[in-house]
């Protein structure tokens, strides 16, 4: 039997390009290690603040009803809506 370490969640899903994370009462997020995603969504969390300069892929941002008092978009996104 080989052993296999545990990850921590960040390396599991440091792929993915969509995350939809809506109305799920989340109120802090980090999203560093998620550099490939392009569709985002956390509409309806009590999220005070989200940093996605780091995203350059990203293309949307679905934020509505967030309670967002920060927000850092990339300086270079290719078509953010």
């Amino acid at each position: 039997m080989r052993y296999v370490p545990p990850r921590r969640e960040s390396e599991i899903f440091k792929n993915i390009s969509e995350l939809y994370l809506g109305s799920n009462f989340i109120s802090t997020l980090d999203l560093s290690q998620n550099k490939k995603l392009k569709y985002i969504n956390v509409k309806s969390n009590p999220l005070s603040s989200l940093d996605l300069r780091k995203h350059k892929n990203l293309v949307e941002l679905e934020a509505s009803d967030a309670a967002l008092k920060t927000l850092k978009l990339p300086v270079r996104s290719k078509k953010l809506k």
